[in-house]
This record gives C-alpha cells, structure tokens and sequence, in this order.
C-alpha cells in the first residue's frame, strides 16, 4: 500500500484498530518483546512504543463477557521504528502497522517527497502538460 494522506476505517465487522503513542516508554524486564514493524527483538530496559488494540466483539456472548470492544495483545515498536512512526505521522501521513515496516515507509518518503514535505502539502491534481495548446475535450463529442 504504501504511504497514504487517506486514512480509512477498518473497525467495521470485526476488525481491529490500534491507540498509537504518545511516547517512549521503558520495555520491562524480565521478557524482550519483538518489533511489529522490523521483527527485531527489544532488548529489555531500551526505549520502546507500545501500540494498544482492540477490537469490536463478534457476537452476543463475547458482548456480554467483555463489552463491546475487545483487548487485544500490545503491539511493540523499537526505538528506531518508532522514531520513523513518529516522524511520518507528524507529517500527516496514515500508518497502517499491519501493512509494512517503518524502514520500508521511510525509504518511500525519502524516494517520493521533499524533506519534511506534509500530506496537506501535496500537490492532488497532476501538472498540465506544457506541450499541448488544446483544452481538454469530451471523447465522445
């Protein structure tokens, strides 16, 4: 998919959604968790971001149990993916963590945009071709 200025909803049917952070936190020790973006592992102790999910409950029981959303697992990002999550969501663009990894996400943003170029800043509509004197015309007239 790719980087994107269009976020869309995928919390319908079931889906889940994720609370991104705010800030760093400490990883705990005791157990290293994994990176969701570039799969390494957190060294317990070093800088980290946790990402909350949920999602919408899938039927009448599971709603009586535990309401209408869901908990789900944490998911975990290094420093260094978190650092590129941070930067590129301040930019405006929308970040779909399932999708692909931050590294991969910032060589995008560095082949196709200025530096520090903002979603609200891209240009939607393609240049008009110089070459051609003609207005557009119908195809059909």
């Amino acid at each position: 998919m790719g980087l994107t200025c269009e976020c869309v909803d995928y919390c319908d049917d079931g889906g889940w959604w994720y609370y991104g952070p705010s800030d760093y936190k400490t990883a705990p020790l005791g157990r290293r968790r994994r990176c969701c973006s570039c799969k390494k592992l957190i060294e317990c102790g070093s800088d980290m971001t946790e990402f909350l999910r949920e999602r919408s409950t899938r039927d009448d029981i599971e709603e009586n149990i535990h309401g209408c959303e869901r908990t789900l697992a944490s998911w975990y990002m290094c420093e260094t993916c978190s650092d590129i999550y941070f930067n590129l969501a301040e930019l405006g663009f929308c970040i779909y963590l399932w999708r692909e990894s931050m590294p991969d996400l910032l060589r995008e943003y560095q082949r196709l945009y200025a530096p520090g170029q903002r979603c609200t800043e891209l240009n939607t509509t393609p240049p008009a071709d110089p070459s051609t004197d003609e207005p557009d015309r119908d195809p059909g007239a």
